[in-house]
């Protein structure tokens, strides 16, 4: 396991209204986390559009949900 942190592009999000931080994370305790990918299916390579889409199209069409 990796000691380094890396912080995605773009993963950053505000937090909730609901939430309250209590304090931080015993960094020698275990913590487990569930990350949410939802999004349409993606197609096989026999299905693939003719043109592609553009990256914008590809966004709309297949890019992530909220959970």
């Amino acid at each position: 396991m990796s000691s380094s942190h890396v912080t995605l592009p773009g993963s950053r999000r505000p937090a909730k209204g609901d939430v309250k931080r209590v304090r931080d994370v015993d960094p020698h305790v275990h913590v487990e986390v569930t990350v949410c990918l939802n999004g349409s299916p993606l197609p096989d390579a026999d299905h693939l559009p003719d043109p592609p889409h553009s990256q914008q199209a590809f966004e709309a069409k297949y890019g992530r949900r909220s959970c």
